[in-house]
């Protein structure tokens, strides 16, 4: 476990972390508790100037930041150039910039700046989690995740490509069809499979993440005793799909959700049904 000193400035941490210039990394992040923990000594957080070192160290190399918009439904719109992700301050902060561009994922869109910016907006798959998904282009290129102040279980989306290809029994394939709109304003209708956990399934990676960690595939920095982890695609693939084929769980399954999930589909359908119902009688 690494220690960078607090008298580093916030800004400056990307020049603390094993970056190299032609690395693709992947930031999830939250920076709450650092901008708490600054704010005691009078100093704050600019993500601009975190961004804009970042992009000084990768001179041949690739950021990309999720721009996942979690809310989209069958039937539901989709505007990559301006629909708000719902993935945090970062990811709203690169909405706002001009030096990064979205790719047209309608779950999992990323802001992405540097040499495989084009590829990936360019990247189509059937399943968001598919073959020549975000995930699998990570995965190649064996990418460097990292994580600042946030936990694996519910920023580690990569998990679920990994289950994917595992055809893992606690997920299965839904269909969602909606409707694209591209930057010269045209409609057009779209279906993406999503490999979404079946009712009643939460995420569980607290084994996952002491794997990770004890084999020192995850490795650990400290700013203001606030960690910032950060792992190999490759590396973390082959150790999250071990778990699971040595059926060392990823998920888990809580009543109390399943019946909130089946709740929540009668409701759906039920909604639809007088939707439909309202339509056939005007």
């Amino acid at each position: 476990m690494n220690k960078i000193p607090s008298e580093i400035a916030f800004e400056n941490i990307p020049f603390q972390l094993d970056i190299l210039p032609s690395d693709i990394v992947f930031i999830s992040a939250d920076f709450k508790n650092i901008a708490y923990a600054l704010k005691k000594k009078k100093l704050t957080v600019n993500i601009d100037k975190f961004i804009n070192h970042l992009q000084t160290i990768l001179t041949n190399g690739t950021i990309v930041i999720p721009a996942y918009t979690d809310n989209l439904k069958t039937g539901g719109i989709f505007n990559y150039l301006t629909d708000k992700p719902t993935t945090g301050s970062v990811s709203n902060r690169v909405y706002k910039r001009k030096d990064f561009i979205r790719s047209k994922d309608p779950l999992h869109s990323v802001f992405a700046w540097g040499k495989e910016n084009k590829t990936i907006l360019h990247l189509q798959d059937k399943s968001t989690f598919g073959p020549n998904s975000i995930y699998a282009f990570l995965h190649r290129q064996n990418a460097k995740f990292i994580f600042i102040d946030v936990h694996i279980e519910n920023s580690f989306t990569f998990v679920h490509y990994v289950e994917e290809n595992l055809k893992v029994k606690h997920r299965q394939y839904k269909r969602i069809h909606y409707t694209l709109i591209d930057e010269n304003n045209n409609h057009s209708n779209k279906e993406i499979l999503f490999f979404a956990k079946k009712k009643g399934i939460l995420n569980d990676f607290k084994q996952l993440n002491l794997n990770l960690n004890s084999k020192n595939i995850m490795h650990t920095y400290l700013y203001h005793d606030i960690p910032i982890q950060i792992c190999s695609a490759k590396e973390a693939y082959s150790e999250i799909e071990r778990t699971i084929v040595s059926n060392e769980k990823v998920h888990r399954f809580n009543f109390k959700t399943f019946i909130k999930d089946f709740l929540h589909l009668k409701i759906l359908f039920f909604s639809r049904l007088l939707k439909w119902d309202n339509q056939r009688n005007t």
